[in-house]
């Protein structure tokens, strides 16, 4: 919304028209009213939909520009980085660990510098699995995102030759595609 910056959502009028108004412009459900006006499903339509075929027609300079803002190589080949020094720092920490039991197996170390010791080897590999998580999450995210762009070239291909001929039904299906 230009006035709250809450999210338009659809809805039907009395007339049964499909329509768009802001989230804050429904009594029944915000308890702050915008007063922001609806929007026609058939004018969103109409200004929306030849983006959206020109898009389809054409869209790898568009999956380009966002495939080359998402592979910041510098971004990306740094969470791999992190990532690998992450697993060198777990594997040396499993090492540690099996060092130390060895040293108790053999003496070196009495029951209380052997508790000592996993306990600082413990709360190491809390850390580290928790920065491994974040790190793996960040990738993933980076990964998803790179399937979208293939899944929406995909989809252009598929409709490349039918966007003209698509009825209203198949245009709102298409875009629902998109979206999601």
């Amino acid at each position: 919304c230009g006035k709250c910056g809450s999210i338009y959502t659809g809805f039907k009028s009395s007339k049964d028209t499909k329509n768009y108004r802001c989230g804050k412009n429904n009594k029944a459900k915000s308890s702050i009213i915008c007063k922001a006006p609806a929007i026609s499903e058939k004018i969103l339509h109409d200004l929306i939909w030849p983006e959206v075929r020109n898009f389809l027609k054409n869209p790898q300079a568009v999956l380009d520009k966002i495939q080359e803002d998402l592979q910041d190589t510098s971004y990306y080949k740094g969470l791999i980085e992190q990532r690998d020094s992450l697993l060198k720092k777990q594997n040396n920490n499993l090492q540690e660990d099996n060092r130390v039991r060895q040293a108790y197996k053999k003496g070196i170390y009495s029951i209380e510098e052997l508790e000592a010791e996993l306990e600082v080897i413990k709360i190491d590999r809390g850390s580290i699995d928790e920065e491994l998580e974040a790190i793996n999450q960040q990738l993933s995210a980076e990964e998803a995102t790179q399937e979208k762009i293939i899944s929406i070239q995909e989809l252009a291909k598929d409709y490349k030759g039918k966007l003209d001929s698509l009825v209203y039904d198949e245009k709102y299906a298409l875009l629902q595609r998109i979206v999601k």
